[in-house]
């Protein structure tokens, strides 16, 4: 046995403590503590840490009450081993059933069956405990599966239902008797049980959905979960769990939010096309207001930068209507484009031109490289790549390229505050406007997702990334017809 830190010895009759403490020696205990009156024995109890007890039978208890009885109610977990004499063993049984784990015979007791004694009670304590752990979990866990909305289904090895929690009883319409095969039960769904068999016996887990179809009501969606038990024990005979959650409230719940935050994004929407429309309109009704009171007569310098200034806001506005009618296509699948061979490099000169005036600082630097592209899409995504960066991007901006075998990227870069990773996905979203704080002007948050949508039309691809302090929109067009070149592949 294991040597115990304390024991506990209670015996009235000195004669009896001595023998005790000869047969446990050092090998059994560090520390052996001999008590002849319960009100002693008390003092000890609460002042140190019991390993285990051996008391006489007769020690006497407090009133109304055995020693037994009065020492198991303080010492509810320890080991409690009775003596008695040889022509008293019913007292001994009966101590048994005020608390005491095991009794021996006072004239035949030896450290042998004394250190068995007490080594078998420890192992009954800790056995005990672990199942009443056990009890508690698994008792917890019964209550929790039986008031859960979820379905639980327990099938055994022959694909028969054992048992069912009260959500599934009444999804299902079982009865107390009914253990139906789970297919049968599942019936137009049974195919994710079978979908789910290789690899429960693989892996010992299967994670999917089905369409469940309850007795009364309509089918719904629900997350399959399946899990196969080996049950330990007398029975080896293994098990599976089926749990199946109604995935009809969260996807709703979803949905109510995608449609609040596309009303929250329409709103913003409207008001940006709003500002956006009307700040250029308004400087093209007075220009041409001024133009018609006839005062500037005469003064054709002024009158020429005051034109200048009108096709520059006209341009400004037919941008915005150009992205919102691509956007509006886009949306009921009636947008097309027309590729053809094209320079890349004139079309980008063609695109940045206009906005020259508008930039600190702007290198351009594309390859004279032919690609398979629309050139009034090529010039359009360019157009708002470059109107992008004087929104949010710094005072430098390049446009560069590389150039493989079957694809040409344009590359439009800019020093200004990056995009955090996270969030380079939601600027393509449509009227999504989440740039930097200082941003120059109210954008209607369409020019991203529509260059993206061009890109890809044309057989290509549009990306940002964020590396080295420089924020990098890349256009990736191809060299030939892709579309001809599959016809002979």
């Amino acid at each position: 046995m294991r040597r115990l830190d304390t024991l506990l010895v209670l015996a009235h009759e000195p004669i009896t403590a001595k023998l005790i403490k000869e047969l446990v020696g050092d090998a059994m205990a560090r520390a052996v503590i001999v008590i002849d009156n319960p009100g002693s024995a008390m003092g000890v109890i609460n002042n140190n840490a019991i390993d285990a007890v051996v008391m006489e039978a007769a020690f006497p208890g407090s009133v109304g009450k055995t020693g037994v009885e009065t020492f198991r109610e303080v010492l509810s977990d320890i080991p409690i081993i009775t003596l008695v004499h040889l022509d008293s063993e019913e007292a001994g049984v009966l101590t048994i059933d005020q608390g005491a784990d095991d009794f021996l015979i006072l004239d035949h007791v030896n450290s042998l069956n004394m250190g068995r004694a007490i080594t078998s009670a420890l192992r009954r304590r800790t056995v005990d405990r672990e199942l009443a752990r056990s009890r508690a979990v698994a008792s917890r866990f019964h209550e929790i599966i039986e008031v859960a909305d979820d379905l639980v289904l327990i099938v055994d090895t022959w694909e028969k239902v054992e048992s069912a929690n009260p959500a599934a009883m009444a999804f299902f319409g079982l009865g107390e008797t009914d253990h139906p095969r789970i297919s049968d039960l599942l019936g137009s769904a049974a195919e994710i049980w079978h979908e789910a068999l290789p690899d429960l016996m693989l892996d010992g887990r299967f994670v999917g959905e089905a369409v469940l179809t309850p007795v009364e009501g309509e089918p719904t969606d629900h997350a399959i979960t399946l899990i196969h038990h080996q049950r330990t024990g007398s029975s080896s005979q293994a098990y599976n769990s089926f749990v199946a959650h109604d995935l009809s409230a969260l996807r709703a719940a979803a949905e109510k939010a995608h449609m609040e935050q596309m009303i929250r994004s329409k709103d913003q929407f409207v008001a940006s096309v709003s500002h956006e429309l009307r700040t250029p309109l308004t400087a093209v009704l007075g220009f041409t207001e001024l133009l018609h009171s006839g005062a500037l007569n005469g003064q054709q310098e002024e009158m020429a930068d005051i034109m200048a200034m009108i096709a520059e806001q006209a341009q400004e506005v037919s941008s915005i209507v150009e992205d919102l009618m691509v956007g509006a296509r886009a949306d009921i699948g009636t947008l097309s484009v027309v590729p053809v061979l094209v320079r890349a490099d004139s079309q980008v000169c063609t695109a940045s031109d206009p906005l020259l005036s508008e930039f600190e600082s702007l290198h351009i630097d594309v390859e004279p490289v032919d690609v398979w592209a629309d050139p009034v899409r090529v010039r359009q995504v360019i157009r708002n790549l470059l109107t992008n960066a004087r929104r949010y991007g710094g005072p430098t901006v390049e446009i560069t390229s590389t150039v493989t075998d079957d694809w040409v990227t344009i590359h439009v870069r800019d020093d200004g505050v990056g995009i955090a990773e996270e969030r380079q996905e939601d600027i393509f979203e449509p009227f999504n406007t989440s740039g930097p704080q200082n941003t120059r002007s109210v954008a209607v948050g369409l020019g991203l997702t529509v260059s993206r949508q061009l890109a890809r039309l044309m057989g290509g691809e549009l990306n940002y990334e964020y590396a080295d302090g420089w924020s990098v929109f890349s256009l990736t067009l191809p060299r030939k017809d892709l579309a001809l070149e599959s016809d002979f592949s």
